[in-house]
């Protein structure tokens, strides 16, 4: 017999027993019933609607356990002392609380359908079956319980029941002898299976009994589950107060095994996620549907869509009918939708659009492009440096006719597109994409109902719209579920999602008359592709296998548990990325779409490094150019991850000062026209040991001489640059670096970057860079202090220190 076993093993369990077992002994409590929820104390917050359900109810318990001090004649507690300890009130209203928390425990459990299988099997062999459990429940609330739970069927099939509260002792405490006293026979004949270490093991093996440790979960899948309620309750107003975590998913979990990290990936990360996705939308399918009177037609709009449709159709095989994958996208439903002047002024003026300065001809020539002028147009309309007359170009009549005939010649071959799919006029559409603010909806509604009569609506992984368009939109994740930051904490990093929502094929350029797609031949790194097409396949396993784990499906299983198990998985995964994820995704690259051929590294850590050490965890977090930022951080620990969600999904007001302690005291002199000023700078911590000194220079006036040989006998140099002081206070800490070369005098350089003091003296003079005298810049200096130079100099961090600002 093996010593443990996981959960994919317990189907052969029965055949390493010894010929000696005669009975197979159970543990309850995730062994044969677990729950829908993270861990058992999670049923007891929707006992009291003020939120203090979880609380009190656990610090009752635990005053009950005390108390069995005064009472040496048993060990082990009712559910009955529970609630004496809870409340002063009579025993009826004690009875009433314990039936609500049976019902709150029958509403979120579930037997465990491996479990159950083997009993079947040991009845068939003709063994006989029994549970023992440390419980405060007497053995006939156990029993409802379980045929609550896994029906009387299966109640019928256990022959003796054994709880710890009726016999005054735990299963560490001396039950299993109670069991062995009331069975007759010896402890070979029984064999034990149970999830805890010391009383489902060590216990009845020290009365010889068989028994073996059932591993729930391996390690990396616990530590995901655990994460995963930390998001939750993070993203969820009521979870953990009013609300349990829910975890739906823990049996299939449980149940898989893989030692390919990018299958278990797929099959517990992505399944969970779209197992909730494809619940929720075939309500709204069905809802749609009777409210319009038509079965609608789910078109799940690629590149993003695919993994969405494809999930959908293995989880509801019987509506493969009804799915439609039509390439759309926002930059060929914008080619489409300029009908008149106010469709092109509309895409101009909404978003965060910039034309004005020569750094701003991307966005020109990029805008140029979706407006379907030609490349020999665009140059020379794209040259106009100032915005306004940019814009003014593009609203001139000829060229807004210009773009309302190419629009009409590409819609009519979107429509043609939409038709090979299924779709016909007078037909209810729902358009089924991961989703933000829904602009292919946005843009191509009154295009669809004047041109096609069809009703639109718009269904939604993500949902943040940023105005009220009247338009039947909602999102699995949307507003009325969470405040605006939390959708904004989600689609910060999104598109990590998109990476695997995708399909490896080149974007629509355009129709041709047929309705065929005419696509670039950007179809993305062969080893990207791979990776993500065994991910996505092992999604679509997990989706295909919702009752692999359960015997029946606990009845807290429904709407609000998919969800919040989906936004939970994904919370998750955006924010605290393990490191096996972090390995399979730091090659991934991300293709920007929107009519370009951009693409951009998903994550860069050296990037990311280098930022940190340079400007700290503030700075870094605060730049929100990032594609996949906590990614980039994970490596510098939980609470730099744990940091950037808090701040992300509450919008939290910090500022660069909260994140300054233990600063190093250096030495500085300003020189200006033979004039000079002594101050001392604060020097703050970053990251890796390595210190940020600002030091003000004015609009290029002051030299600075810092005294560095004062503090250190050995340092390193990762950075000197003078910044423009208010693209640095505004984060922008990329932009306007202007390099600044030291003059060292006092120190020798024994390799690039790292200086000896030679004299405590030593110092470091940076002239001012020549710039305009309304522009007032500062010395931004990054140094590591390998050796400070004597203790007044290491005591001098202990000291008021006097910061200029």
């Amino acid at each position: 017999m093996k010593d443990a076993i996981h959960a994919w093993e317990i189907e052969g369990f029965l055949d390493q027993l010894p010929d000696s077992v005669e009975i197979l002994s159970l543990d309850c409590f995730d062994t044969l019933i677990w729950r829908n929820v993270h861990r058992p104390n999670d049923v007891f917050h929707e006992l009291f609607p003020d939120g203090r359900g979880m609380e009190v109810r656990v610090r009752a318990e635990q005053k009950a356990r005390r108390a069995l001090q005064l009472e040496p004649e048993r060990e082990e507690i009712f559910i009955e002392d529970i609630y004496r300890n809870l409340s002063r009130a009579g025993e009826d209203r004690h009875s009433g609380l314990i039936a609500a928390e049976l019902d709150a425990e029958a509403r979120h459990c579930f037997a465990f359908r491996p479990v159950v299988d083997l009993i079947t099997e040991a009845k068939k062999r003709g063994l006989k079956v029994i549970i023992v459990s440390d419980i405060y429940w007497p053995e006939a609330q156990l029993r409802d319980l379980i045929a609550r739970t896994a029906g009387q069927e299966l109640l019928d099939r256990i022959d003796r029941i054994y709880c710890s509260c009726d016999y005054g002792c735990g299963k560490y405490k001396g039950l299993f002898g109670h069991v062995l006293e009331d069975l007759g026979v010896s402890p070979d004949a029984i064999a034990h299976l149970g999830d805890n270490q010391a009383a489902d093991v060590e216990a009845p093996r020290e009365l010889g009994i068989h028994a073996v440790h059932f591993l729930q979960f391996q390690e990396h899948q616990a530590t995901r589950l655990r994460l995963e309620a930390i998001a939750s309750t993070l993203m969820e107003r009521d979870a953990r107060r009013t609300m349990p975590v829910f975890q739906p998913h823990r049996a299939q979990i449980a149940l898989h095994h893989s030692d390919d990290p990018v299958e278990d990936f797929g099959y517990g990360v992505l399944g969970p996620i779209m197992r909730g996705f494809t619940h929720w939308l075939a309500a709204e399918a069905d809802a749609f549907e009777a409210e319009t009177g038509k079965k609608p037609k789910l078109l799940f709009l690629l590149r993003d869509g695919y993994l969405l449709a494809k999930a959908f159709e293995r989880a509801y095989p019987h509506r493969a009918g009804q799915i439609g994958m039509a390439e759309v996208s926002r930059f060929t439903a914008l080619a489409s939708s300029f009908t008149d002047e106010r469709a092109i002024r509309n895409y101009l003026l909404t978003g965060k659009m910039k034309f004005s300065g020569a750094s701003m001809l991307g966005t020109r020539e990029m805008a140029c492009n979706q407006l379907l002028f030609t490349a020999q147009e665009t140059r020379k309309i794209a040259r106009e440096e100032d915005g306004p007359t940019f814009l003014q170009t593009l609203l001139e009549p000829e060229n807004i006719e210009r773009i309302r005939t190419r629009s009409a010649q590409f819609r009519e071959g979107l429509l043609a597109h939409l038709r090979l799919h299924g779709v016909e006029d007078g037909d209810a559409v729902m358009l089924v994409d991961l989703g933000s603010v829904g602009t292919i909806q946005n843009v191509l509604t009154s295009v669809l109902e004047s041109e096609m009569n069809l009703r639109v609506a718009g269904r939604y992984f993500l949902l943040r719209e940023e105005s009220f368009t009247g338009l039947d939109k909602k999102g699995l994740i949307d507003f009325r579920h969470y405040e605006t930051d939390g959708l904004f904490a989600i689609f910060q990093y999104i598109a990590l999602m998109e990476e695997f929502c995708t399909i490896p094929q080149g974007s629509v350029l355009y129709y041709g008359k047929d309705g065929q797609p005419r696509r670039d031949n950007a179809e993305g790194d062969p080893a990207q592709n791979a990776m993500r097409a065994k991910a996505q396949a092992a999604c679509f396993a997990f989706v295909g296998q919702e009752d692999r784990g359960w015997h029946a499906a606990p009845a807290s299983w429904g709407d609000e548990s998919a969800r919040r198990m989906a936004t939970a998985s994904l919370a998750r995964l955006l924010f605290l990325p393990t490191q096996d994820e972090i390995a399979m995704i730091q090659s991934f690259v991300h293709d920007v779409n929107m009519g370009s051929t951009d693409k951009i590294r998903l994550m860069d850590c050296e990037a990311a490094a280098r930022n940190m050490r340079r400007h700290g965890a503030f700075h870094t977090m605060a730049v929100r150019e990032r594609i996949y930022q906590p990614g980039e951080l994970r490596g510098y620990g939980m609470a730099e991850t744990l940091s950037l969600l808090l701040t992300r999904r509450f919008g939290l007001d910090l500022k660069a000062t909260d994140f300054q302690t233990g600063g190093l005291r250096l030495p500085v002199l300003l020189t200006a026209g033979g004039s000079h000023t002594q101050m001392d700078i604060t020097a703050y911590p970053t990251s890796e040991g390595y210190y940020r000194a600002l030091v003000p220079i004015g609009a290029g006036r002051f030299t600075a001489i810092v005294m560095i040989g004062q503090l250190c006998d050995w340092f390193q140099i990762e950075e000197a640059s003078f910044r423009m002081v208010g693209s640095y206070m505004s984060v922008q800490t990329h932009r306007a670096a202007l390099p600044a070369a030291p003059i060292c005098d006092g120190m020798e350089q024994s390799a690039p970057g790292l200086y000896h003091c030679t004299q405590a003296s030593a110092f470091l003079m940076f002239t001012p860079p020549s710039v305009a005298e309304d522009e007032p810049h500062m010395l931004h200096l990054v140094f590591r202090p390998v050796l400070l130079r004597d203790t007044a100099a290491a005591e001098a961090r202990q000291q008021p220190l006097r910061q200029v600002a």
